[in-house]
């Protein structure tokens, strides 16, 4: 299964081709899920309300390097909503790195790794990463936690999904997205805040979409270095 998940991964995100084909059986998958179950779009909304408060109290005037940045979607989002000074994106994928220089030539990007980020301790203020860990092997995920503690001079601001405790939802509900988004593993909001915790972070701050929900397990976190006491600057 795991060479699976490597396969789809490299693949889907090779080109904006693939990437946005990607996108697209995952929103069919997530539509017919969402009829299954029933899907309340106002619960979305609202934590996408909360997200973009709290981009706006972590980023503004501030330099946010975004780890994972895909298309570059997410720079317009920082600058919009976050109102910060400078937006870089990250990206290992050079094809979607060369796509994201053309939708967005106001940003910047690079290709480059979260395992070994090229910025130096303390480069930037914020590191953002949107949807990216859950797509990382559990084996190298607290590895590049590590490194965006590292980058981030002040803040670390996560948004991505979790899974279910172990049971049998949980089983279910990993052979879905392991087959249909190439998940490598979705933390539970537990296992999340424990995996923090191992890598020398503390949660400033925390939203998720209620617990109950089948579709749609959306969290953000901010989060600081435990040495590390940003002032309300």
């Amino acid at each position: 299964m795991k060479r699976f998940v490597r396969w789809w991964t490299h693949l889907s995100h090779s080109s904006r081709t693939y990437y946005e084909s990607r996108r697209w059986v995952m929103r069919m998958c997530r539509a017919a899920l969402a009829w299954l179950c029933g899907y309340d779009a106002n619960r979305v909304n609202e934590f996408g309300d909360g997200f973009r408060a709290l981009c706006l109290q972590v980023m503004r005037d501030r330099r946010v390097l975004d780890v994972g940045c895909g298309l570059g979607e997410h720079g317009d989002e920082v600058i919009t909503f976050g109102s910060a000074r400078r937006y870089f994106g990250l990206d290992r994928s050079p094809g979607l790195v060369t796509s994201a220089h053309a939708a967005h030539p106001a940003h910047a990007f690079c290709v480059g790794d979260g395992v070994a980020i090229p910025f130096r301790q303390g480069g930037v203020d914020v590191v953002s990463t949107s949807f990216t860990l859950h797509h990382i092997d559990p084996a190298a995920r607290e590895v590049v936690m590590r490194e965006m503690l590292r980058v981030a001079e002040r803040h670390v601001i996560i948004r991505d999904l979790f899974g279910f405790n172990p049971g049998l939802r949980e089983r279910l509900y990993r052979l879905y997205y392991t087959i249909v988004d190439g998940s490598y593993y979705r933390f539970s909001l537990d296992q999340w805040r424990a995996f923090f915790d191992r890598c020398g972070a503390r949660i400033e701050c925390e939203i998720h979409s209620p617990e109950r929900e089948l579709t749609h397990r959306l969290c953000a976190f901010v989060l600081v270095r435990r040495s590390v006491e940003p002032s309300g600057d």
